[in-house]
């Protein structure tokens, strides 16, 4: 996945960068409504992020570049945050088809979506390679 950034710092061969989100608004149905829905309010208002990045391309405070993240962590982030929680839900859910109390089913379902989100939060937290998967691959322009 390729993005436009500009780098806020640069140290070494690491860099922080600003990248700016793709608007979550330019595929709606509802493009007209100035981001007035639901989806928006909660997501949608901070449209940039900072992160590191391992600097291959050399790039200065102020450059725009281009940043690069490998598909296959793309989608093994999409993998882990999207799909992994949603089949585990549903499995715990129909595990506990025992249970007469469809409540209690739904309960237990929700605490395992919630225990896979902080395990996966803890994992992310302990992993031994902090290397940055974002590469700064290309400048597009230079400030200096």
């Amino acid at each position: 996945m390729k993005q436009i950034a500009t780098v806020v710092s640069a140290e070494g061969k690491y860099a922080r960068v600003r990248v700016d989100r793709t608007s979550m608004c330019s595929g709606c149905h509802k493009s007209g409504c100035g981001g007035d829905c639901a989806l928006y309010k909660m997501f949608g208002a901070k449209t940039e992020f900072e992160a590191d990045a391992v600097n291959k391309a050399g790039a200065a405070t102020g450059d725009t570049v281009y940043v690069e993240t490998p598909d296959s962590h793309v989608n093994l982030s999409a993998l882990a945050v999207f799909l992994i929680p949603i089949v585990l839900a549903s499995a715990v859910y129909f595990a506990f088809s025992f249970l007469k109390s469809e409540g209690v089913r739904i309960a237990c379902a929700v605490a395992s979506f919630v225990v896979y989100f902080v395990l996966l939060a803890i994992v992310e937290r302990t992993r031994k390679d902090k290397t940055p998967k974002l590469c700064v691959s290309e400048v597009v322009s230079s400030d200096n």
